[in-house]
């Protein structure tokens, strides 16, 4: 489309020039009438042959400026179509996955699950409590997917019932610290990173890893 608009641009300053060379050839006399029409029979009398080929290029400079915008507009044409069933495939792809996830809820998950539920969890022997919807605000991450009702079903459990997660449990629990301070923090003032000893920074950077977790 740019190629199209420098092509136009390009035949306007052509037909411009056609013009203005047209207009040159006579010596342009004061008229009272139409001061167009006046040149064109004075231009007629002196060079006939120059007048009907600087017409006929303008002619032609016209017939390109046209034949540019019609395939411009053709062009502009397909592309909105091209957009148009690019979304229609994007929301069919979204639509199901959506259904995918309903029958993977009905199949594996919690159909009751809820953003304010609390979650108990194992996390290496030390029980951790959290609400639902702190555990899945990062989206696309694992631990989103883990707690988000989808898969209970699947998950490995304690003797208790709880979820249990074969994980460092000081670790697991400076991530769910930090996810609780990024629920209630700004994009401007976001919270301080999960903090463990110097020992175990290691390890708290494989689980950040291994939840897909990305710190802000």
């Amino acid at each position: 489309r740019g190629a199209a608009w420098t092509n136009i641009i390009k035949l306007y300053s052509l037909s411009g020039r056609c013009l203005s060379d047209s207009k040159m050839t006579s010596k342009r006399p004061a008229s009272d009438g139409d001061g167009s029409d006046t040149s064109r029979r004075l231009l007629r009398r002196l060079d006939p042959t120059a007048f009907e080929d600087g017409m006929e290029e303008l002619k032609d400079a016209n017939d390109r400026i046209k034949t540019a915008a019609e395939n411009l507009e053709r062009d502009m044409r397909a592309e909105i179509t091209r957009l148009d069933e690019e979304e229609r495939n994007l929301k069919e792809r979204l639509n199901k996955l959506n259904e995918k996830k309903i029958e993977n809820m009905r199949a594996n998950g919690d159909e009751d699950a809820a953003n304010d539920d609390l979650v108990e969890v194992n996390a290496g022997g030390k029980i951790i409590v959290a609400k639902r919807s702190t555990l899945t605000q990062v989206q696309g991450s694992r631990l989103e997917a883990l707690f988000s009702g989808r898969w209970d079903r699947k998950l490995q459990r304690d003797s208790h019932g709880r979820i249990f997660l074969d994980v460092n449990p000081a670790c697991f629990r400076a991530i769910v610290d930090y996810l609780s301070e990024l629920a209630i923090s700004s994009e401007d003032n976001p919270p301080v990173h999960p903090r463990v000893d110097e020992e175990y920074k290691h390890v708290l950077r494989h689980h950040l890893e291994l939840f897909k977790i990305s710190l802000r």
